[in-house]
């Protein structure tokens, strides 16, 4: 039998885990309402009741979407559903969970249930339309847009997202009357004046873009998307703008931390010859994730000129693995082999960036030029006359095919292509030296002299040692 004192204990005890239990969720609460989904989340830990008890967890399961902790609050979402698998709260929350998670199958599907149940979910046709949009299904967000529309009309952010459904199918006229409309009902709809500036950039009307994008920084001098659209007006604009257009993108990132809009920050930078910061801003938009092969590429390239060729090529590997058929990622890894004097490697590189590169022929002098370093000349010459054939590079590929003529002591051929060389660049010594070299072969002393002078005019020390020698 219990004496009294330790009924008391016991009571005392209990009475005490009870509000304690009490105490922590009212904390929770309070934190969750305050919106400190941190602290709500760190009290949730240490209070087993919020997970007993659906509503609780619900908010619980809020706290980690808003803390972009997706994968936990999609378990936690399941857990919900076998307490009430027809909720529809539930289902639209698991749906946007896994649509933050990258998992558009899954989300599709659990919209789908919630619009089963109720086809006028204003959240779940809002969701299921930014789903559809990212899959490039403008024809399903616009009906999804126009049933939304039907339940408020007088909506003004269905209105320019309507804009923006119609400007991704190129319905373009459609899109301008749906922002137009945005801002009948809201003149300080910013949404929509990104909408019409977009529109105007896109169709290289940059008055009329600047008008718009400006707007929207009045009525929301705080939204990164519309310094971001500054930006590329003035980046696409000309070639003189890139300071201007470099401090919006600045504003847009200090709003907003974003990786593509790191990269335009760098390639301002480097527009202005201030390699420095362009390396700095490269670096910050692949930390933040960019999928942009071309970043990887741009940095490589700047980091290669600084010698660095071990972190370029690592870069350089990582943008191939993002985009493998991009030409110039190929071509500058080539480039650095034939630094590095790896010129079988530089030939495999040049090879696919020739195969990628669409018939413009860029780097089939290059590959010449690895071949000839490889010994392999009959291969040099093949891709140099390419080259020439092709128009491209022609001055280029004319004296490095004298060259590898010159090795193979076909001093005829050689001649012929420091002839058409030297017709279009009369100011270039080491050309008339070989030229010189050509007719000393060919038994010409007389055209010989007479190159090796103009060699000697041009500052060629060795042409004055032969004319010396052989010319008196």
């Amino acid at each position: 039998m219990i004496d009294l004192k330790t009924f008391i204990f016991i009571i005392c005890f209990i009475t005490s885990q009870l509000f304690a239990q009490n105490s922590c969720v009212q904390n929770f609460k309070e934190k969750y309402n305050a919106g400190e989904y941190n602290s709500a989340i760190t009290i949730s830990q240490n209070c087993a009741e919020i997970d007993e008890n659906p509503e609780l967890l619900y908010f619980k399961t809020r706290s980690l979407m808003f803390l972009e902790e997706y994968d936990k609050a999609i378990t936690n979402y399941h857990t919900l559903l076998k307490t009430d698998s027809n909720n529809v709260d539930y289902l639209n929350g698991l749906g946007a969970g896994y649509y933050l998670s990258d998992q558009d199958d899954s989300a599709f599907y659990y919209y789908s249930l919630v619009l089963q149940q109720d086809p006028n979910h204003v959240n779940a046709l809002k969701n299921r339309t930014l789903l559809y949009v990212r899959k490039s299904e403008f024809e399903k967000a616009i009906t999804d847009i126009k049933t939304l529309l039907t339940i408020e009309p007088n909506n003004s952010d269905y209105w320019a997202d309507l804009g923006d459904a119609y400007s991704f199918s190129g319905m373009y006229p459609e899109s301008l009357e749906a922002y137009d409309k945005a801002l009948t009902i809201n003149p300080n709809n910013s949404n929509a004046y990104l909408g019409k500036a977009e529109h105007y950039l896109n169709t290289d009307d940059y008055e009329n873009a600047m008008l718009y994008v400006e707007k929207g920084i009045d009525v929301n001098p705080n939204e990164p998307l519309l310094y971001e659209i500054k930006g590329d007006i003035y980046y696409y604009q000309d070639d003189l703008h890139f300071q201007d257009a470099k401090k919006a993108y600045l504003n847009s990132f200090n709003l907003k931390e974003d990786a593509d809009v790191a990269y335009y920050i760098g390639l301002c930078y480097e527009e202005l010859s201030n390699e420095n910061q362009a390396i700095i801003y490269y670096q910050k938009a692949i930390k933040l994730g960019i999928e942009d092969a071309d970043c990887y590429a741009d940095l490589a390239y700047l980091l290669m000129n600084n010698e660095d060729y071990e972190n370029a090529l690592d870069l350089l590997e990582k943008a191939i693995k993002i985009d493998a058929e991009d030409d110039f990622t190929h071509g500058l890894m080539a480039e650095i082999f034939l630094e590095l004097e790896q010129y079988q490697k530089a030939i495999e590189s040049y090879t696919k960036a020739i195969e990628y590169d669409m018939g413009f022929n860029w780097y089939q002098i290059d590959r010449g030029l690895a071949y000839e370093m490889n010994g392999n000349s009959e291969a040099a010459i093949a891709d140099y006359t390419t080259s020439i054939n092709n128009n491209v590079y022609v001055d280029e590929a004319y004296l490095l095919r004298s060259n590898a003529y010159l090795s193979q002591k076909n001093y005829e051929l050689a001649k012929a292509d420091l002839d058409e060389f030297i017709a279009v660049n009369d100011d270039y010594g080491i050309a008339f030296m070989n030229r010189a070299a050509c007719h000393h072969k060919l038994g010409n002393s007389v055209a010989a002299c007479e190159d090796m002078q103009s060699a000697a005019s041009l500052g060629e020390e060795d042409a004055k040692a032969y004319i010396k020698k052989f010319c008196q």
